[in-house]
């Protein structure tokens, strides 16, 4: 993988931030007659696969989340006062399965997200999250949306 960033630094404070990335995963896991330890029983469902002109190889092959992605991320810093921080972001990812059942198929997945950030102090602060994921698919199968949120408190100290 390789991905390149930038900060943009605004005159009023803001930061801007810009990442876009590549990259190839090269999985791999059991094969179906390595998951099924009975050979009697994996025989059978291969004899059957075959009668219907599938091979458990090329059907469950080890290698199924292999493919190509890229990523492009954008973010804004904005200190509002001298305590409180809004960032705001989008990510948009895309997948290309290059293997097995899943070739061809086409992941993308895109992501908004805020969090504001509160300084109590120079060792305690109270962050809020939000994140909204949606994901959709070239099969119409794996697809879903996902709200999540959080809190959370923070203590800095140096040693």
């Amino acid at each position: 993988s390789f991905a390149f960033a930038k900060n943009f630094p605004l005159s009023s404070g803001d930061v801007i931030s810009f990442s876009a990335g590549a990259s190839y995963t090269f999985s791999e896991g059991d094969s179906l007659e390595e998951q099924i330890t009975d050979p009697v029983y994996f025989n059978f469902l291969r004899a059957v696969m075959e009668q219907s002109g599938l091979s458990p190889s090329s059907e469950y092959p080890s290698n199924l989340q292999s493919g190509f992605g890229h990523t492009i991320s954008l973010s804004y810093m904005s200190p509002i006062g001298e305590n409180l921080t809004l960032i705001p972001s989008f990510t948009y990812n895309n997948m290309m399965f290059s293997e097995g059942s899943m070739k061809n198929r086409s992941d993308k997945t895109k992501n908004l997200g805020l969090i504001a950030s509160y300084a109590f102090s120079e060792w305690l602060n109270a962050s809020a999250m939000a994140n909204y994921t949606w994901k959709s698919s070239s099969d119409n199968i794996s697809e879903f949306e996902d709200f999540i949120g959080g809190i959370s408190l923070g203590v800095t100290h140096a040693f």
